[in-house]
C-alpha cells in the first residue's frame, strides 16, 4: 500500500491527473495530444506523443529506481504483435494457451470450431469429482477467465457458463471447460485487435467512434 501510494503522489507531482473510470491509469494533456500511463503493481505502461512520453517517464525515474523495457512486446503476460501497414495492434496469450495443453488432459482429436458445444446450456448435477479434480477445474477456469479478459473476448460468455459450476463441478462442467480450451488451442492465432478507422489530429474535442458486436450467448 505505501508503494502504491508513492506512485500515485509521484503522477500527482509531475502533473498527471488520476483517471475516475480506472484508477490505475494517469493521463495529461500536453500541447500535441495526450501521455498516458497504465501501473499493474510495478509495471507502467506509457503511451503518448514520443518527447513528452519521454519526458514524464525520466521524471518519473529521477523517483523510482527502474529500467526502461523499450517499445512493448510483451505485458502482464500478454504478447503484443503490430500491423505498420495495416495499422492494428494485436493481443495474444501464447504462454497461457501453452499451459492448457501442460496442465489439463484437453482432447485435441476433434477439430471444434466454437468454444461450446451450440445449443446447449450447462446444468446443475452430474458424476462427481474428487477434491483434485475440483481444484484442477477451478485452476483451468480461472486461467480462462484470464484469456477472455485480456485477449479471447468472444469466449466470454461460456467462461462466465462455466464459472458458475465452480463451487459445485461435475465431469460434465470439465468436459465443456476442456472443449473451451481445445477451441483456444486450436486457433491461437487470434487474439485482441485494435484497430483505428482514423487518426486523431490530438484536439480534445475530437470525436470519436467506437465499433463492435457482441452476443451475450454466443455459440449456445
Amino acid at each position: 500500500i505505501a508503494f502504491w501510494r508513492k506512485i500515485v503522489l509521484c503522477f500527482l507531482s509531475i502533473g498527471f491527473t488520476r483517471s475516475k473510470a480506472d484508477p490505475c491509469l494517469f493521463f495529461k494533456w500536453v500541447p500535441n495530444g495526450i501521455v498516458i500511463w497504465i501501473v499493474v503493481v510495478d509495471d507502467c505502461n506509457g503511451t503518448g506523443p514520443k518527447e513528452e512520453l519521454i519526458k514524464s517517464k525520466l521524471e518519473f525515474m529521477a523517483v523510482f529506481n527502474c529500467d526502461d523495457q523499450g517499445k512493448v512486446q510483451e505485458y502482464i503476460g500478454c504478447k503484443i504483435e503490430y500491423g505498420r501497414k495495416e495499422g492494428f495492434l494485436k493481443i495474444l496469450q501464447p504462454v497461457l494457451l501453452q499451459s492448457f495443453k501442460d496442465e489439463f488432459e484437453v482432447d485435441m482429436s476433434d477439430i471444434v470450431a466454437t468454444p461450446a458445444v451450440p445449443g446447449k446450456v450447462l446444468r446443475k448435477g452430474g458424476t462427481e469429482l474428487t477434491p483434485h479434480e475440483k481444484f484442477k477445474y477451478q485452476s483451468g477456469v480461472g486461467k480462462l477467465i484470464h484469456a477472455t479478459k485480456w485477449s479471447r473476448v468472444e469466449a466470454l460468455s461460456v467462461v462466465q457458463e462455466l464459472a458458475c459450476h465452480m463451487g459445485d463441478s461435475k465431469s460434465e462442467h470439465v468436459q465443456a471447460m476442456h472443449r473451451c480450451m481445445a477451441y483456444m488451442l486450436q486457433t491461437p492465432e487470434r487474439g485482441l485487435v485494435l484497430r483505428p478507422g482514423v487518426r486523431w489530429d490530438g484536439s480534445r474535442d475530437f470525436e470519436f467512434v467506437i465499433l463492435g458486436r457482441s452476443d451475450a450467448n454466443y455459440a449456445a
